[in-house]
């Protein structure tokens, strides 16, 4: 049994502080993952304190993640998201991966050239895939989830999610030989 188990059979017993230990192991992540599809910090923060209420409703109902908590809660985040731009008025585009370099930054305040014309051009590379193979690569290479997870994310088998990743680096691949190869 791994921590994230010990830790969810914690939270699913009603210990308190679980559920303070789930909040912050998950919602800088949460909070990530939603702000870089939004670019509003502000409505991030809404709707990751939202996630984590409906996680709260989940466990008073019993229904507190059936599965892993990592792709419950991403799932929850996807969802949340997902209702909020189908609230918006017809005709506004959803901003996907717009902050994507904010994770090198965070970790290096100090990021080379180098650095930021790599995130330059990924912001721009990004922009050629479609939205659900942008949900991929953010999900697996920036949250760190397994094929498993993501599929479990996103509604889809895990051999979908690995033709989606496979599409996306191969589509990320092309763009970078050419124009920088």
């Amino acid at each position: 049994m791994n921590d994230e188990d010990v830790l969810l059979d914690r939270a699913r017993s009603g210990d308190v502080q679980a559920l303070s230990d789930v909040y912050d192991v998950y919602a800088p992540r949460i909070y990530r993952f939603l702000y870089r599809r939004l670019g509003d910090a502000h409505l991030a923060e809404d709707l990751t304190g939202d996630v984590f209420l409906r996680a709260l409703i989940a466990l008073r109902d019993g229904r507190f993640a059936q599965i892993d908590l990592a792709p419950w809660l991403f799932q929850i985040a996807r969802n949340r998201l997902v209702d909020h731009f189908r609230r918006l008025p017809a005709g506004l585009v959803e901003v996907w991966d717009e902050r994507w370099g904010d994770a090198v930054a965070l970790q290096d305040a100090s990021p080379t050239v180098e650095d930021a014309l790599i995130m330059e051009w990924l912001r721009w590379a990004l922009g050629f895939l479609s939205p659900e193979q942008r949900q991929v690569i953010a999900l697996r290479f920036d949250e760190g989830l397994s094929t498993m997870e993501v599929a479990h994310v996103l509604g889809h088998t895990a051999a979908a999610v690995r033709a989606l990743q496979y599409r996306a680096l191969t589509a990320l691949r092309r763009l970078f030989e050419e124009g920088w190869g």
